[in-house]
């Protein structure tokens, strides 16, 4: 069982029921309408329910392409998916309102990034972050 969960949040398996989707919206990017943009990243799994009652939506960051990635990978290195995992959680523990990092995977393969942008791309670790929320709507899903 503890496989079969790793295997989910590596991205490599759906368990029954899951209803994985990435959700498209639009909204302003740098102060224009950019039109039609999208989870090109994220993958939402399904939703679980907490120990609490409450209803929580599970999002694989950086698990691959997605109908919205516009032409990028939809993967995430192991170096900006450590520095989520860690804000998440010192936010949450500020008690500011976020989502919070449930798991954070390395998926043994290597990402091609171009860490400072200077034209000399390398291959850095890949990784995906499980993210946990009540819900990933945001306002440029109604936008």
């Amino acid at each position: 069982e503890s496989r079969q969960f790793t295997n989910v949040f590596a991205g490599n398996e759906i368990l029954k029921g899951m209803q994985p989707h990435a959700m498209c919206y639009g909204g302003h990017q740098f102060g224009n309408w950019a039109g039609q943009l999208g989870d090109g990243r994220a993958i939402n799994l399904g939703e679980v329910q907490d120990i609490h009652g409450q209803l929580q939506m599970l999002q694989l960051k950086g698990a691959g392409e997605t109908p919205y990635s516009r032409s990028a990978d939809g993967l995430a290195v192991l170096r900006s998916s450590v520095r989520e995992f860690l804000c998440s959680e010192a936010m949450f523990h500020l008690g500011i309102p976020t989502t919070r990092a449930l798991s954070l995977v390395t998926t043994g393969e290597g990402v091609v990034r171009d860490m400072f942008y200077d034209g000399r791309p390398q291959t850095e670790p890949g990784a995906i972050v499980c993210r946990v929320a009540p819900s990933f709507l945001r306002i440029g899903n109604y936008e």
